[in-house]
């Protein structure tokens, strides 16, 4: 395999300057025609940079951990996409993970941040989990992003307005002349604003929530909501 230093003898560079000239190192004191060889004898030697050993120069990993509650649900899958589909673009690397041990105050969170395995983290919060709390536990909240859990104090956040898409969904079916509506609702966190929505539409046209379940989000926890709120009598 091409070294540094059979590119550097090759050019007829130090391997000083080469490492240099090939990171694009604006400050090096060479001229254009030097430059220009070393970048030719790296073509010619089909040279490539050991990406590692630059990287932990830089104190970077250019790796991006995704954390999710359940990598089974579609939602996710999407959101991993789109996220991955970014991340290569840039020249990073996307690392998926799921498992209790990957989630805020675990061990093994810790670790991912503390030893600089990564270079940032996305992070779904379970349901379950107090926002504010999850955040405390963070070593460094600036190399972590929440999606989808609201805002956060200290946090960068990206987040969905859950309580006005769940008031424009209640008002499009009133405006359809439904008066009884239901809600399938999740759990804590965005379950409690997307509810809180519903409530407002009805309150403005004069009514109340009547039914509402609070499951889960899984395929059998809103198949059983279906069904309490649709065998219910004079439903």
């Amino acid at each position: 395999m091409t070294t540094l230093k059979d590119v550097a003898e090759h050019s007829g560079v130090s391997i000083s300057i080469a490492s240099r000239i090939l990171n694009g190192d604006a400050s090096v004191r060479a001229r254009q025609e030097t430059k220009d060889r070393v970048v030719r004898s790296a073509e010619l030697l089909r040279y490539v940079p050991n990406s590692a050993g630059r990287n932990l120069r830089r104190s970077r990993t250019n790796l991006i951990a995704l954390v999710v509650p359940d990598v089974t649900n579609a939602t996710f899958a999407g959101l991993a996409s789109a996220i991955e589909s970014e991340a290569v673009g840039r020249g990073y690397l996307m690392l998926l993970g799921s498992s209790q041990e990957a989630q805020p105050g675990a061990p093994g969170f810790a670790r991912v941040l503390e030893e600089r395995r990564v270079d940032g983290v996305i992070l779904q919060k379970h349901d379950g989990a107090d926002a504010e709390l999850v955040a405390r536990s963070l070593s460094d909240p600036r190399r972590v992003v929440f999606v989808n859990s609201g805002p956060v104090t200290e946090v960068s956040s990206v987040a969905l307005p859950d309580r006005a898409a769940a008031r424009l969904a209640t008002e499009y079916l009133q405006r359809r002349g439904h008066e009884r509506i239901g809600f399938v609702g999740g759990l804590a966190g965005t379950g409690t604003e997307r509810e809180e929505g519903v409530r407002e539409a009805l309150a403005a046209a004069g009514s109340a929530l009547e039914f509402a379940t609070h499951l889960g989000y899984t395929l059998a926890a809103g198949r059983d909501a279906a069904r309490i709120l649709l065998t219910r009598p004079n439903r």
